[in-house]
């Protein structure tokens, strides 16, 4: 290990104040800088956050975005999931080994370039798509491939091979990606018009539990897949004993085929930021973590500047609005490459700065959390939802939607279809219907909710969307 690594191990260590919960911070760092966490760095991130060996190298080695050898300067990890492979994504592989002389999982000799196999990374719409460190690529080919590592050999950083960017903040300076929104249907609850601070101002004009009364009333649930109704986690996070609590959101979408969060995240990040902090001041909590996947990692910088922008104006921070016994903040947590991070409990263990194991359950994350603690973990939809439904009532949401799933839902699309992309609906929507909006006219079976959900048959696209 060189000095660079054991001076950079320290000064960053001392940076995170030596806070275990951060191991993952440091290692991804580590990774970054230097191209690997070696057996050695290992040792010195161990001495210096006071945390056992063993549990530095079992964090190292769970997270697919972490190596203790070394990489290339440039990896490239090509998505392999079913989309990408009906879209070519073998003839892409084939490009690359042919074009670099080495096999997927290896290193070229010269350390410039890794190449790997990685799972759906969130760009099912414009597959096939690969990642080469943090810059994403979309509808790819071989030829396009061929370029692309032709163009880095000759001294191109990947973020410089991005010719156009993509629509909405995707174009943003700290964004500045290639990637695109696809937003094909707009409905009325996610994609309208937001004030940011709105649903916030009338919130704290409330008392906590009024706020979950409206919650419960609006009969929310959450949109993460499992469909437990918010308002009665977050009643039971209130309520949970403890002096502290805290509120997660679940940016960490890894299902095959889903990428609607990212949309989210990139276009409506006050919405869904907004509902957490409403969600801060319903269970009494005054930290907030936003866990994005390693996949997103290009839109981390866009998101703290819109959550420093929101301290600034008084929506984060020590006494939000003027409201003297009501302070809550909120920091990004960055994955690192692990589909079962989507899971609540497995991502609280990430939080916590250790592999993302799940943890057994009762007790659940409400009642002890993250460290222990009360803990409300939603997704970033079920957020968004949140903030929307203290702006305009929860009669507004309930009478949207289905008898038993009130509201709206954002539907991600792709496959064989012309219209790929993000759909708002209606629960209660016809699966036939949706086909016809995204123009699938030919389709031989829906998978819906990813691998472990069901795969729907042409005699039964006359089904509903809802959770029952």
């Amino acid at each position: 290990m060189t000095n660079n690594v054991a001076s950079f191990i320290t000064e960053y260590s001392s940076r995170i104040n030596r806070d275990p919960t951060r191991l993952l911070d440091i290692a991804r760092e580590v990774q970054a800088r230097f191209g690997c966490v070696s057996p050695e760095a290992i040792t010195a991130i161990s001495r210096e956050m006071n945390i056992p060996r063993v549990d530095v190298e079992g964090l190292v080695t769970f997270y697919a975005f972490l190596s203790t050898k070394p990489k290339g300067r440039y990896v490239i990890r090509l998505c392999n999931d079913v989309i990408d492979m009906m879209k070519g994504a073998a003839e892409i592989a084939d490009a690359l080994v042919s074009e670099l002389g080495v096999k997927f999982g290896e290193t070229t000799p010269d350390q410039l370039f890794t190449i790997e196999w990685t799972p759906c990374i969130g760009m099912s719409d414009q597959a096939p798509a690969a990642m080469i460190n943090e810059t994403i690529f979309t509808c790819l080919d071989a030829d396009k491939a061929r370029k692309i590592v032709r163009e880095l050999r000759s001294g191109s950083a990947p973020e410089d091979l991005i010719a156009a960017f993509g629509d909405g903040n995707n174009a943003h300076p700290l964004v500045r990606s290639m990637v695109t929104n696809n937003i094909r249907q707009r409905g009325p609850v996610i994609f309208s018009d937001f004030q940011p601070g709105s649903a916030l101002k009338k919130a704290l004009a409330m008392t906590p539990a009024e706020v979950i009364r409206d919650i419960k009333t609006s009969r929310l649930r959450g949109r993460g897949g499992a469909g437990f109704p918010t308002g009665m986690k977050w009643d039971f996070a209130r309520q949970a004993e403890g002096s502290e609590r805290y509120v997660l959101c679940n940016a960490d979408e890894g299902e095959p085929g889903t990428f609607k969060d990212r949309v989210l995240l990139t276009e409506c990040p006050h919405l869904f930021i907004e509902g957490m902090t409403i969600a801060g001041y319903a269970i009494g909590a005054k930290s907030g973590i936003v866990y994005l996947r390693g996949e997103y990692a290009y839109l981390r910088a866009f998101l703290e500047k819109i959550i420093e922008e929101r301290r600034t104006a008084g929506l984060l921070g020590p006494r939000i609005l003027g409201k003297e016994d009501f302070d809550f903040d909120i920091r990004v947590q960055m994955g690192a490459g692990a589909y079962v991070c989507g899971e609540e409990t497995s991502l609280i263990s990430s939080c916590e700065g250790t592999r993302g194991d799940p943890k057994n359950r009762p007790p659940f994350p409400a009642q002890k959390g993250f460290l222990r603690c009360p803990t409300v973990v939603n997704n970033v939809e079920t957020f968004a939802c949140a903030a929307k439904i203290l702006d305009h009532g929860p009669g507004w949401f309930a009478q949207m939607g289905s008898k038993g799933s009130p509201g709206t839902k954002l539907l991600s699309i792709s496959g064989d279809c012309h219209r790929p992309g993000v759909y708002e609906v209606p629960f209660g929507i016809k699966l036939k219907e949706l086909l016809a909006m995204a123009d699938a006219s030919d389709a031989a079976a829906v998978q819906v909710g990813g691998p472990s959900g069901q795969m729907v048959s042409p005699a039964h696209f006359d089904r509903t969307i809802c959770y029952d």
